[in-house]
């Protein structure tokens, strides 16, 4: 390691770590056009087919994925200074960020995803001339985002240091308190997901 950098600082006067923070800029720059064109051909060939999902997928993946690339090279980048630094804090704080900004991505590609999966059901169900329920439909979609939402607040606020099993444990004692003292509002709430889920009748149908 030692004879490299020598030859490196040498040969062309360049340090052995700014020249790997170099590499790895440029490696980044090329697995990312790579996966675009990657993610464009795949686009190209979910386009033509009526498999919701895949097409879902190939839809909302690209620009989390571009992103997600980045934050893992500028990891890296962070690996190669952590060697130069000695505020170790300080490059702790940099790959908790990382982390987070990584969680970031994971939750806006499902936010996506989710979204896309409503819509592509209901225009394939238009498509082809069935009855299409708007309403449940954009309520477990609404639900799946919440969830989504939720889930990635906690993984976040972990990752960063935060002790989540007390705020869990105060939700749980929170939430009991709401219940008894919302008992009627989350009776109806209830009662409405179930009117979503069993769907004994439409909008627009009249209701005696």
């Amino acid at each position: 390691m030692n004879e490299l950098q020598s030859l490196l600082s040498d040969t062309i006067g360049v340090e052995l770590w700014v020249a790997s923070l170099i590499v790895i800029a440029l490696l980044t720059v090329v697995a990312n056009q790579i996966a675009q064109v990657l993610l464009r051909h795949a686009a190209k060939v979910t386009a033509g087919t009526d498999t919701v999902r895949a097409d879902a997928l190939v839809a909302t993946a690209s620009k989390p994925v571009l992103a997600a690339m980045w934050v893992i090279g500028a990891g890296f980048m962070a690996r190669v200074l952590q060697r130069q630094s000695e505020d170790v804090d300080f490059i702790a704080e940099v790959l908790a960020v990382r982390d987070v900004l990584l969680i970031v991505c994971v939750t806006w590609f499902l936010l996506r995803f989710i979204g896309k999966v409503a819509r592509n059901i209901l225009d394939l169900r238009k498509a082809r001339g069935e009855e299409v329920d708007h309403t449940t439909i954009d309520a477990l979609a609404k639900l799946a985002r919440l969830v989504t939402f939720i889930v990635a607040l906690l993984v976040a606020a972990q990752t960063l240091g935060f002790q989540i099993g007390g705020l869990l444990a105060l939700g749980g004692v929170g939430g009991i308190a709401v219940g008894f003292a919302a008992k009627d509002l989350l009776a109806n709430f209830f009662g409405g997901l179930t009117i979503y889920l069993d769907r004994p009748f439409t909008v627009g149908e009249w209701i005696r």
